[in-house]
C-alpha cells in the first residue's frame, strides 16, 4: 500500500522536469506554484500563481509564454528544448 502511495505521488512527473522547474522557475514562481518564490518579491510585477493560469490559459498560450517570455519573464524557448517546454506543461 506505501508502494503504491509513493507511485501515485509521483504521477506525470520525473525527476528530468523537477530538476528543469528547480533550475529554471522556482526562484520566481516557488515551490508550489503559487509566485512565491525567494526572487519574487524583488521583481516589478509578482509571478503569476499558475493554479490560476491553468485555469486561465490553453496549453498553447502557456507553451508560449515559456518559450517566447512575457512581461519580466524571460523566453526560455532558447534555452529549452521543445520536448523540455511540453514538460514542464505536466508540472
Amino acid at each position: 500500500m506505501l508502494v503504491l502511495l509513493a507511485l501515485c505521488v509521483g504521477c506525470g512527473r520525473n525527476e528530468r522536469m523537477d530538476a528543469l522547474y528547480a533550475e529554471r522557475c522556482l526562484n520566481c514562481h516557488g515551490p508550489g506554484g503559487g509566485g512565491n518564490g525567494r526572487l519574487a518579491a524583488s521583481l516589478p510585477v509578482r509571478p503569476p500563481d499558475f493554479r490560476d493560469t491553468v485555469q486561465r490559459k490553453s496549453n498553447g498560450q502557456i507553451r508560449n509564454v515559456i518559450a517566447q517570455g512575457a512581461g519580466v519573464m524571460p523566453a526560455f524557448g532558447p534555452v529549452l528544448r521543445p520536448s523540455e517546454i511540453n514538460d514542464m506543461l505536466q508540472m
